[in-house]
């Protein structure tokens, strides 16, 4: 015979932690028992809450039923048993009104950049009745409105879909999601950047002649990540490298003002002078 399979429908508890139901809508495969001879669809089941390797955590008053009621949040397991004593299993979560959680994130690329994303995933039940979801961001660890970032909350969200906050700058931030019942679940996420390169000492050699071009200025610098290179146009090209003191000697300079930038590996660019 085949393997036991088994079919069903979940719906979650309410927002106050009761309520949930498992329901089995079909079990197939092995050896049926006789009409009559076990539980629901010929087959008998035994239910845990949490693992079935447990036998303390057996639900004895749900013995041989295809429906369970009346539960709270958390994993329940059943085991299917045939007439020959073969056994099928299956796991289930049930989330208090619904569940809200990180699904991805991208870390901030440079200091002072604006480019990190959090992704949020929302499931819910069979009845999806806290559908459809609004979704609000605040800057900070309290869901308080004046921290809310009100040009990032997404309305009519459908469960199971991914959903990104992006444009994000380093920080916490908490994420809420309100069902239409109005249950409401929030997670915090943390968002890092990486340290910017920063120039630690500089020295000026001047021009020696009207005219001529061979003034320099020698930049120490450290921070940020690998090795470094510099700019003296406002960083439109970097034509400087840093030796292996983590020196930039920007040289055949005229006399003038320049607009000096440093770079990292990473490619963040700081303005320094």
């Amino acid at each position: 015979p085949s393997g036991i399979t088994i079919q069903y429908d979940t719906i979650n508890a309410n927002c106050s932690n009761t309520g949930g139901q498992i329901d089995i809508t079909s079990i197939s495969g092995g050896t049926p028992f006789g009409a009559g001879a076990a539980g629901a669809f010929n087959y008998e089941q035994t239910w845990y809450d949490g693992d079935a390797a447990d036998d303390s955590a057996e639900l004895t008053d749900f013995e041989n039923e295809g429906t369970m009621t009346g539960l709270d949040s958390g994993t329940y397991t059943v085991v299917i048993t045939d007439a020959n004593g073969c056994t099928g299993s299956t796991q289930f979560t049930l989330f208090s009104g619904f569940n809200l959680e990180q699904n991805g994130l991208s870390n901030v690329s440079c200091a002072t950049y604006q480019d990190g994303s959090i992704t949020v995933r929302i499931d819910t039940d069979s009845q999806n009745d806290e559908d459809p979801f609004e979704l609000r961001i605040y800057d900070g660890e309290d869901a308080t409105s004046s921290a809310e970032i009100t040009s990032k909350r997404k309305t009519g969200r459908k469960p199971a879909d991914t959903l990104a906050f992006n444009n994000l700058g380093p920080g916490t931030y908490t994420i809420v999601a309100e069902g239409a019942t109005g249950c409401e679940r929030e997670i915090e996420v943390t968002l890092t950047e990486p340290d910017a390169p920063q120039v630690d000492d500089s020295e000026m050699t001047p021009v020696v002649c009207k005219g001529d071009s061979d003034g320099s200025i020698l930049l120490t610098v450290s921070g940020g990540s690998g090795t470094y290179r510099a700019s003296s146009d406002g960083g439109t090209s970097y034509p400087w490298n840093a030796d292996g003191d983590n020196q930039i000697n920007i040289t055949g300079l005229a006399a003038g003002t320049y607009d000096l930038w440093i770079q990292d590996e990473s490619n963040c660019p700081i303005d320094v002078a």
